[in-house]
């Protein structure tokens, strides 16, 4: 029963890391806004709060704040690919 609910949780978790891949790769506005190194913090905690809002867990969404917060978001791109690669 814990193996199903964790594999469950596991698949929730990389469709939502999918919707945010399909944001990134669809949105010129996201990907600089991500890389900007002027745009604060918060501003961008802010922006991905709005945008995905309720669309995604809040494991991943955690997963995006910290990624902010340590100021790595100009690869979440290429992580998010690493990640599907070796996760196929």
């Amino acid at each position: 029963m814990a193996l199903t609910l964790e594999s469950k949780k596991r698949e929730a978790m990389a469709d939502d890391l999918l919707t945010v891949q399909a944001a990134i790769k669809s949105s010129r506005e996201l990907r600089s806004l991500l890389a900007s190194p002027v745009v604060s913090k918060e501003k961008k905690k802010a922006v991905i709060a709005e945008i995905f809002g309720k669309k995604i867990g809040e494991d991943v969404q955690y997963y995006l704040s910290s990624i902010i917060a340590k100021r790595r978001e100009s690869v979440l791109a290429e992580t998010l690919v690493q990640y599907f690669l070796l996760r196929d």
